[in-house]
């Protein structure tokens, strides 16, 4: 069975930004499109990696980088009930951004890791495995 790994939009960003990190997810990327993982990104995680997107280069700009995004080996998972549910009991025990919940409750729900070079990830990782994408931890 092949494993699968969840790119919250920390490191989306990052590889779209090409910052540190971006390698790691490049090369996550190919992994999934040789067929050797699988990649999931949840939907309300994608619309928080287009707002961003819509500050920091325009609508126009950002509607360009999701429909590319939308072509990568990544499977969208969509926001469901039991996921808010799940992300709502995260967020009513760690002080983390609510976006960030969805990405701990959609990994808790399939049982995968998280890939993120958010360090806000460091009070969920009691609940969740998490890859991180910087070299220094």
């Amino acid at each position: 069975m092949k494993k699968t790994k969840l790119l919250d939009s920390h490191a989306i960003l990052q590889w779209i930004q090409d910052e540190p990190g971006a390698q790691v997810v490049e090369d996550l990327l190919l992994s999934a499109q040789d067929g050797q993982l699988h990649l999931i990104a949840s939907e309300l995680n994608l619309g928080k990696v287009y707002y961003q997107c819509i500050r920091r280069a325009g609508r126009i700009r950002a509607t360009e980088i999701i429909e590319q995004f939308a072509e990568l080996p990544a499977k969208l998972v969509p926001v469901d009930w039991d996921t808010v549910r799940r992300a709502s009991e995260v967020k009513a025990e760690i002080p983390i951004a609510y976006t960030d919940c969805f990405a701990i409750a959609t990994a808790l729900i399939r049982d995968v890791t998280i890939v993120t070079g958010d360090p806000e990830f460091e009070k969920a990782s009691h609940l969740v495995g998490v890859e991180w994408l910087d070299c220094d931890r």
